[in-house]
């Protein structure tokens, strides 16, 4: 991982979070530098301790780590 993409962490959670929000997952991790969908998910799951497909639906509570 980068160090742009370990800033952009916050970020992608922040957009996966957000009401409405119509892009996949992948997109998400491609716009801010991430080449391959997995290892985007592995390396969120390792920052914030859930994969970004449940915050994108909803389905985890909120990660602190993320704010």
């Amino acid at each position: 991982v980068t160090g742009v993409q370990t800033c952009a962490l916050p970020i992608c959670y922040r957009e996966l979070s957000r009401a409405g929000h119509k892009d996949t997952v992948t997109n998400v991790a491609f716009r801010w530098g991430f080449n391959d969908s997995a290892h985007f998910s592995r390396t969120f799951k390792e920052a914030f301790g859930v994969t970004p497909s449940s915050i994108r639906t909803g389905t985890k509570s909120r990660c602190s780590r993320a704010r």
